[in-house]
């Protein structure tokens, strides 16, 4: 599939093609969309009750979408 990347807005306002962008911070950069993709997804039953649970996280706001067991990295990355 196609990634993306995170972001956090500083400030509100309106940004048009052609604006750019500039990465300030990267604190972690150990943690690429490839790594975190495979520590939530990587897991099989991740995978197959993702859509599932996420409409249902979506109506009940309180479902959890990725399982504690179906996290594929350690406790500390969790942290």
């Amino acid at each position: 599939g196609l990634a993306g990347f995170f972001l956090r807005t500083l400030s509100k306002g309106d940004i048009q093609d052609g604006d750019v962008l500039k990465v300030v911070e990267r604190p972690q950069p150990q943690w690429t969309l490839s790594r975190v993709s495979h520590l939530i997804y990587g897991h099989d039953t991740a995978v197959m009750q993702y859509l599932l649970r996420s409409r249902k996280a979506a109506k009940d706001l309180k479902t959890p979408v990725i399982l504690r067991e179906e996290f594929m990295g350690s406790q500390s990355e969790l942290e």
